[in-house]
């Protein structure tokens, strides 16, 4: 089992994107390459709580989350908040299980 929180700031060049779809975007990148990189997939996801500055992003990551993890169904959480980074407008934070190999 691993647990990611994941914001939208380009870890590589310690840049945050302007735009909030654009945050989202790169969010949803880090939590993909990490999932690769312990070799599983959103599949794998059994909880997936996410934080937004506003309900709007709010909806958007839930479909995300929804359209990704439709086997799993994980559990969520949507939290409206202000973060000590104000430049900050989305964090998702996925935990996920790997599959047994049999």
């Amino acid at each position: 089992m691993f647990v990611l929180g994941i914001t939208g700031f380009d870890y590589a060049t310690g840049v945050i994107f302007d735009k909030p779809t654009e945050q989202r975007f790169q969010t949803f990148c880090h939590i993909e390459a990490a999932q690769v990189e312990a070799d599983a997939t959103l599949s794998n996801v059994v909880r997936a709580p996410y934080i937004a500055t506003n309900l709007e992003q709010l909806e958007t990551i839930a479909e995300f989350v929804g359209k990704n993890s439709q086997k799993t169904r994980p559990p969520t959480k949507a939290i409206i908040s202000n973060y000590v980074d104000l430049r900050m407008e989305t964090e998702i934070e996925s935990t996920a299980r790997k599959q047994r190999e049999t």
